[in-house]
């Protein structure tokens, strides 16, 4: 179940680390959190209940944007970007081009690829 408790933030029973992001789902009715636990995680809005859980950063996942209602992307703290589908547990493309943590991640409206709004 989804629940908050005061103090510290836990979904579930999947994350007792600080909650940096959460995205909404309109179409598939999910919300995507990362978390310092090093997870990027997609909830059932509905429910409540974990649907699927993503390990692959080596530190804080930072952010999350939805591209479609399958594929995501995630930063981290780990200076890597990870592009993620549904269908699979590993990322479809890890990219460690940064020199720097992430904090922020957004697909561009205007064409392919992501845009991260921190880049120097």
């Amino acid at each position: 179940m989804l629940q908050v408790q005061i103090g510290m933030t836990q979904l579930a029973t999947r994350s007792h680390d600080r909650i940096w992001s959460s995205e909404g789902n309109l179409i598939r009715n999910f919300i995507l959190s990362t978390g310092g636990d090093r997870t990027t995680i997609i909830w059932d809005a509905n429910s409540g209940h974990c649907k699927q859980q993503f390990s692959f950063h080596t530190a804080p996942a930072l952010d999350v944007d939805w591209q479609s209602d399958t594929t995501f992307a995630s930063c981290s703290d780990d200076m890597t970007l990870n592009i993620w589908n549904m269908s699979t547990e590993i990322p479809v493309h890890n990219l460690q081009a940064h020199n720097e943590e992430m904090y922020t991640i957004k697909w561009s409206p205007t064409g392919p690829g992501t845009m991260n709004p921190n880049a120097t």
